[in-house]
């Protein structure tokens, strides 16, 4: 199970509460609304939600190549 999850979600996520004392940015928009941690940056609700979405995309595509999505399924990137 552990070689399919690192396969198939090799990005770890992690929510960030805003109460450390250091102050931290978005290191896309520079937003001090900063939500999560994606692979050692910063990222904002907006910012964030870009990357993870892509990154799903990214790994439906490889899912779809390796047969385990019908090919007749389709998602479009946004």
């Amino acid at each position: 199970m552990d070689e399919i999850r690192n396969k198939y979600i090799p990005h770890i996520v992690t929510i960030v509460n805003g109460m450390s004392g250091e102050e931290i940015k978005c290191c896309i928009c520079g937003s001090r609304d900063v939500l999560a941690l994606i692979e050692g940056k910063y990222y904002c609700y907006r910012c964030g939600s870009k990357v993870i979405r892509k990154k799903l995309y990214e790994q439906f595509i490889r899912m779809k190549q390796e047969g385990l999505v019908p090919k007749d399924i389709e998602i479009k990137p946004e």
